[in-house]
């Protein structure tokens, strides 16, 4: 799957547009229409892939390992339908802070 198509499956869970994504991740409205209509010409910038990630609950490996977005909580944990914007957000968050306090772990376990 294309960046573009995953970074607009994932604007999509947290009915996100393009104006809010680019508000809540730095990123300008025209490097965002070029990353969603895959019109990028060579790599997309580091800077901005993490930032739009932030943005969307992943990290930027979620766009492009197929394994990292096989482990993602909220895409795996969708009810059936029975998902509304306050779960998958609480879900988002979860799986944030869970990342957050491995990473804390780690840090403490190589003391």
């Amino acid at each position: 799957m294309s960046l573009g198509n995953l970074v607009k499956e994932r604007m999509e869970l947290f009915n996100m547009d393009m104006n809010l994504l680019s508000n809540e991740s730095f990123v300008d409205i025209e490097t965002l229409q070029h990353i969603l209509s895959d019109d990028l010409e060579g790599e997309v910038d580091e800077f901005d892939i993490n930032m739009i990630a932030s943005s969307l609950y992943c990290t930027p490996e979620y766009f492009k390992d197929a394994g990292v977005r096989a482990r993602d909580i909220v895409t795996n944990s969708l009810n059936r339908g029975l998902d509304n914007s306050k779960s998958i957000l609480s879900k988002a968050k979860i799986q944030n802070f869970v990342r957050d306090f491995v990473f804390i772990q780690e840090i403490i376990e190589r003391r």
